[in-house]
């Protein structure tokens, strides 16, 4: 009976193969003093991201490394990179982002995390954004409710920002005049590639006025092939495990049968 018990738990043992969920979260904040942006990405999720590449992205200034990358990045554990900005061209706030990529059970995913940086001079932006996002086989139809809440008329560059694995369908930026407490709705139409997946990434408004430059961003989630904002859990099971599995399982019928053939005999 002892080896009867022993090949339940095994079995038991090898009826859950779990593989949890990666939650990214990438932060940014800059030091005028130095001339620095310091990017922070943590993993806050259950199972570990592998392969992490993180690209960042700085208008108006040049900076001394261009890619950055990590072998693994644990669970409740940050990787911080730090860049050094040289020969800053712009003057105001702009919207800049970090681009990752990382591997999770065998499968490639992308982030888009924007950053708000001033260069010379802080500026505070009129412009809201409030965006909705409805998918059908693949297509996303992103609206963007764009609000300009100062005294003036301002001409408007909407954008987005979205990692690799979208293609735009229509425009990638939209150009717009928006008079003072007045709103326009503007869609961006892109493709998502097959796949379960939930993409974070951005949609920017900029402005120039009296030589300064403006800029405000919102989030963005795209989730591919889901109704629901929660990412389901990848349960994955190896092919070493199932054989294994397999063969115990053959093993415990034989010694059930065994077992059976005794009692009869005893009771004979």
């Amino acid at each position: 009976m002892k080896y009867l018990l022993i090949v339940c738990v095994i079995l038991s043992i090898l009826s859950f193969s779990y593989a949890g969920t990666v939650t990214l979260t990438g932060t940014c904040t800059q030091s005028l003093i130095g001339n620095t942006i310091t990017f922070n990405l943590n993993n806050s999720g259950d199972q570990a991201a592998y392969s992490v590449s993180i690209l960042p992205s700085i208008t108006n200034a040049t900076i001394n490394n261009t890619n950055f990358s990590e072998l693994v990045l644990n669970p409740k554990n940050n990787y911080k990179i730090k860049l050094l900005l040289n020969n800053i061209t712009g003057n105001g706030t702009y919207v800049n982002y970090f681009k990752v990529s990382y591997q999770q059970s065998n499968s490639t995913f992308y982030a888009i995390f924007p950053c708000i940086n001033n260069f010379y001079t802080d500026t505070n932006s009129n412009i809201s954004l409030n965006t909705n996002i409805t998918e059908k086989n693949n297509i996303y139809y992103i609206n963007v409710t764009v609000f300009n809440k100062g005294s003036s008329e301002k001409i408007i560059n909407v954008s987005l920002m979205l990692p690799d694995s979208f293609s735009y369908i229509s425009s990638s930026y939209n150009i717009t005049s928006i008079k003072s407490n007045q709103s326009k709705n503007i869609t961006f139409v892109v493709k998502g590639q097959p796949g379960i997946g939930s993409y974070s990434g951005g949609v920017s408004a900029t402005y120039v006025s009296d030589g300064l430059h403006y800029s405000s961003y919102s989030t963005l989630i795209l989730l591919q092939n889901q109704n629901t904002i929660s990412v389901q859990p990848v349960f994955n099971i190896s092919p070493i495990f199932i054989a294994i599995g397999v063969v115990l399982f053959v093993l415990l019928i034989l010694i059930i049968r065994a077992f059976l053939k005794s009692r009869k005999k005893l009771i004979k």
